[in-house]
């Protein structure tokens, strides 16, 4: 009987992660997992849309800047990769809107893109041997936005504890991400830049300074009657639910400001200026009795 009713539950689960992923994440999902398949097929050439040194600045394929975070590569690690983005992006989707994310979500990927290749640039001159090993390992999966998602779900309240995975052991919640990372780099070493690269623009992101890309919403409700008008109609399409976007920064960054209005202390008595103290303080006290006898 309880098999059963876990069989159930577990199925409850899965049905309600399917029906309230949004569209875009439920794109992400489809086009990956597709891409997955085709890569086991002979004809299909799965480098063509991996981001390198050597694809996108000796053969020109500068598709490959937007196409990388696309394309995956075997089946465990896809079906992992695509578990961890479904589950941390949904939410996002739907606070910020289908629109809004989109945007999001293009303008990190090239990001992302350009600072690996800036890196890999720079090791060209200053060390040939790290270029040559470094530079094999194409770039590509959908690691890096995993990680910004994961940097900015935990450090909404930072300094709260919680459990690391299905470990005993509680955390601070800030740290979770570097522990993430390092955890499950052992078994991914080859998706290590990936994963730091997305943990380096999520803390870019805390700070403040990427929140213009955060649109507001006159301008999505524009985009969703001109550009993005044909995905309105899809049912997964999220509209988004917050009014402003403000990317809130960690609490112990801060700063008290004291009150500084007008008004009376805790206790204190506020005198007339153009009332003589006496009769003040008479008024006071026939108030006091008033209040007293009521009471």
């Amino acid at each position: 009987m309880s098999s059963n009713g876990s069989r159930t539950d577990i199925c409850v689960k899965i049905k309600d992660w399917w029906d309230k992923m949004p569209l875009f994440t439920f794109y992400i999902f489809w086009i990956s997992s597709i891409l997955c398949i085709l890569s086991y097929s002979p004809p299909y050439s799965v480098h063509s849309l991996y981001l390198s040194y050597e694809n996108f600045a000796d053969r020109k394929w500068f598709w490959t800047l937007l196409t990388y975070p696309y394309q995956p590569s075997g089946i465990l690690i896809t079906s992992i990769s695509l578990y961890l983005y479904t589950t941390t992006t949904s939410e996002s989707e739907r606070f910020l809107g289908t629109s809004r994310y989109i945007i999001f979500f293009g303008y990190y990927i090239i990001n992302i893109g350009l600072l690996y290749l800036g890196l890999i640039y720079l090791l060209k001159w200053i060390s040939s041997t790290l270029f040559a090993h470094f530079s094999i390992f194409p770039f590509f999966g959908i690691w890096p936005i995993i990680m910004i998602e994961l940097v900015l779900k935990y450090n909404k309240n930072p300094q709260s504890y919680i459990k690391f995975l299905c470990s005993p052991c509680q955390i601070q919640s800030q740290y979770f991400p570097w522990i993430f990372f390092f955890w499950i780099s052992v078994f991914l070493i080859s998706r290590f830049w990936e994963m730091l690269l997305g943990i380096i623009i999520g803390h870019l992101h805390l700070t403040g300074y990427m929140n213009w890309i955060l649109i507001p919403n006159c301008l999505v409700s524009k985009l969703e009657i001109t550009i993005f008008r044909p995905l309105v109609k899809f049912s997964r399409y999220a509209f988004a639910e917050c009014e402003d976007v403000n990317i809130q920064r960690p609490r112990a960054n801060e700063i008290f400001v004291p009150f500084s209005g007008t008004g009376n202390r805790l206790g204190e008595v506020r005198v007339p200026e153009n009332e003589p103290p006496e009769v003040a303080m008479e008024k006071i006290i026939e108030d006091d009795e008033y209040s007293f006898n009521t009471a």
